[in-house]
């Protein structure tokens, strides 16, 4: 039995050194890729970076899409899990995936269809029954087949798109409907990006509507809760072109052991968030197990929005309802709070040290007594100046002294006859005995990634501010 086990570990290494590397001629978009580089980009950039993480939020298990163009010799079964196993797919502990592995190769009018099969492994085997594949390869059967695969190369590809629409659709009714179906080849494409005047434009994943604010993985909010806060969140997002996301979990530790914070980094990294190139947003995590919270910000205008001070102001507003259990009194004033704080930030006033009522007090204090201050010593030196109507201004510190400078001999004879005959000057230097120093604040970032309220946002060397701890 050990030998058989052996043989079989032997055959599944092999198969996984065997496996193809990303060609230069193949495209990855993240949770998509393709092997044939023929399908169309902007279809297949939505479907991976945007629709399968919706997808994937709603629910709880990875989905992807592989197309590939030879199996080497394994059957689709093998190579789909040979895959999963060699670029560690899924999500969670158990690596909840969800993934269709197409093969397909180029023939003489265009793509030409071989073989197609859907694996499912840890907790999607639950979400995904035997009963829901086979309705799902019904839906699959018109699209994936040889024969429809029968037109030219753009016939072949909207042949293939409409069998990925299905795919996506089914899923999409399986999730409840939060998650959005991509944009179909004939359909307006709709991405835009930053172009090079700097306008900000809007792209296809931040225009697609659904569960994307408000990931409740904990499942401690109703579906009515839930979707009054994703409508919020969203408002919030469009808004300032910036994500505003609530994320519960019930063990952190399930995508980061090292921290919260880093759990936090890595779901937010990991689900694609952010809108724009910088990806910028702020995110609240729950980890339900242990109590743990942590409250991150990514981008240029979050950075800039929520500062090292504005984040511990902001979390006054939710910490004390979470300790009272009141899930979505907590996230609805986080929520709230962040759009308060992004529309400060976008009117060049964000939440910071500079901006709080004391300190505009305290300076207003300040102020009142120097300006006192300043009334009477001008009152003081004015008296003083008057009794200074005959003094002229010297060129040089010698000249205020009285009389001739006597030479070396007058000095002595004068010192003899008790008379202060002058001052004997051998050298003549300046010292400057005033100086301006100015100074900065320095950041400190703590252990628990909190940093100090000098001013502004302490950021860490991947993008993100933020800090975590016990609710």
């Amino acid at each position: 039995m050990k030998r058989i086990c052996s043989l079989l570990s032997a055959a599944l290494l092999c198969l996984v050194c065997l496996l193809p590397l990303r060609a230069l001629a193949a495209s990855d978009y993240d949770l998509a890729y393709d092997a044939t580089d023929r399908m169309n980009e902007a279809y297949m950039n939505t479907l991976g970076t945007d629709t399968f993480y919706r997808l994937t939020d709603s629910l709880g298990a990875q989905v992807r899409l592989d197309i590939v163009t030879g199996l080497e010799g394994e059957t689709i079964q093998d190579y789909a899990r040979a895959y999963y196993d060699a670029y560690n797919y899924g999500v969670g502990a158990d690596r909840s995936c969800i993934l269709l592995m197409l093969c397909c190769h180029e023939d003489d009018t265009g793509l030409a269809y071989d073989d197609h099969y859907i694996l499912t492994a840890g907790g999607a085997e639950n979400i995904l029954t035997a009963d829901g594949l086979a309705a799902l390869e019904g839906d699959l059967a018109q699209w994936f087949s040889p024969e429809a695969w029968s037109g030219d190369l753009a016939q072949d590809v909207s042949t293939c798109e409409k069998g990925l629409d299905a795919y996506t659709s089914y899923l999409t009714a399986l999730s409840g409907g939060s998650a959005a179906a991509p944009l179909g080849a004939d359909a307006d494409e709709g991405i835009e990006t930053t172009g090079e005047d700097g306008v900000m434009t809007i792209s296809a994943q931040e225009s697609l509507p659904g569960g994307r604010y408000v990931m409740d993985m904990a499942g401690i909010l109703t579906e009515e809760e839930r979707v009054g806060l994703e409508e919020m969140a969203g408002t919030a997002s469009d808004s300032y072109a910036s994500g505003v996301y609530v994320v519960t979990v019930n063990d952190y530790r399930d995508y980061n052991s090292e921290s919260p914070y880093e759990a936090a980094k890595t779901i937010y990294n990991d689900y694609g968030l952010g809108y724009g190139d910088d990806h910028s947003g702020a995110m609240l995590m729950l980890s339900m197990n242990d109590r743990d919270y942590a409250y991150i910000a990514h981008g240029d205008f979050a950075n800039y929005a929520f500062t090292d001070y504005g984040k511990d102001r902001l979390e006054d507003e939710f910490l004390d309802d979470f300790r009272d259990d009141d899930w979505y009194g907590g996230f609805y004033d986080f929520i709230s709070e962040s759009e308060a704080y992004m529309a400060k930030a976008a009117a060049g006033n964000p939440v910071d040290v500079e901006h709080i009522g004391t300190g505009t007090a305290l300076a207003g204090s300040v102020g009142m007594g120097a300006l006192v201050s300043c009334a009477g010593s001008a009152i003081k030196c004015n008296s003083l100046k008057k009794k200074m109507k005959s003094v002229k201004t010297k060129a040089d510190a010698t000249q205020y002294i009285a009389g001739p400078l006597p030479d070396a001999a007058g000095a002595a004879a004068g010192a003899a006859a008790g008379v202060a005959a002058g001052i004997i000057m051998r050298a003549a230097t300046d010292q400057f005995i005033n100086t301006t120093v100015t100074r900065v604040p320095i950041h400190v970032d703590n252990d628990d990634h909190k940093g100090g309220w000098g001013g502004g946002t302490t950021i860490d060397i991947g993008g993100f501010s933020g800090h975590s701890g016990k609710f």
